[in-house]
């Protein structure tokens, strides 16, 4: 996690509150350490906590693995790890979305490891929604559309 908000001080040095910051972090660093995963965890999160100051972010678990079961399991215990972290905080800044890490086999490619269409779409839809009844409650009112590759029926269509 930490690479992909190595640069997040300097990219979002101009946002605002209108603005919302996602990080999708993946499952690279799963094989370190337990010490070292913990350290990480920490230090990204308080990155996020810094710039939550001044933008909205959605933090995006851990994806499922379907190619590794034990990266599952470490998976799992990080993601649990990352939401005790944001609760604790009380940040309401920062909202974690458990989407990536409860998709089905479905919403894989062949290996088991990345995403499909319905994946992205599912994942997409999923960002948009969160970042809509968050940060900008009106959404309650005003439905909108926020299908990024399928329309939601027929995202619902295809995971049946």
């Amino acid at each position: 996690m930490n690479q992909v908000i190595e640069d997040i001080q300097q990219l979002t040095k101009d946002f605002t509150k209108q603005d919302t910051v996602i990080v999708h972090a993946g499952s690279n660093d799963l094989q370190s350490s337990n010490t070292d995963i913990v350290s990480n965890v920490k230090q990204t999160l308080s990155m996020i906590q810094v710039i939550s100051k001044k933008t909205n972010d959605v933090l995006n678990t851990i994806p499922a693995r379907y190619d590794d079961f034990q990266l599952q399991q470490r998976g799992r215990w990080v993601n649990n790890m990352i939401d005790q972290i944001v609760d604790e905080s009380g940040n309401k800044s920062i909202v974690v979305n458990h989407l990536p890490e409860r998709m089905g086999r479905e919403c894989f490619a062949y290996d088991g490891l990345h995403y499909n269409r319905l994946g992205k779409s599912l994942l997409c839809e999923r960002i948009c929604s969160l970042i809509q009844c968050h940060f900008k409650p009106a959404c309650l009112l005003q439905p909108s559309n926020t299908s990024a590759f399928f329309s939601k029926a027929e995202s619902a269509q295809r995971l049946k």
